[in-house]
């Protein structure tokens, strides 16, 4: 693999997005804005951080998993979900915008 390019091993991050109740308990809409670029779709309450625990809603991070990243761009997995505007909940940044918004996880 190049230098350009590396492949971290389980990298994960909080990504920050918009929460609303989902279809079913336990299930969550969440929207992530990236720019112009809206990333939306449904996931499981425990892949969820709530800035307010209380109500559940609003602004908070659902996980996700860097699988590959360059000087430009960085390429992420969302969590397990049913996603309108993403396939198989892969999705890409400018890697200037991950550095400022994604959060790492300790493992």
């Amino acid at each position: 693999m190049s230098q350009a390019a590396r492949k971290p091993t389980a990298q994960f991050v909080n990504i920050p997005c918009q929460i609303q109740p989902g279809p079913f308990p336990g299930e969550y809409l969440v929207n992530i804005t990236i720019g112009d670029q809206i990333v939306s779709g449904f996931v499981r309450e425990n892949v969820l951080t709530f800035s307010d625990p209380i109500t559940r809603l609003g602004s908070g991070f659902v996980r996700g998993n860097i699988v590959n990243q360059t000087e430009k761009e960085t390429t992420v997995q969302l969590p397990p979900g049913s996603y309108f505007t993403t396939a198989n909940g892969i999705t890409s940044v400018s890697s200037e915008w991950a550095k400022s918004n994604f959060q790492p996880l300790s493992a």
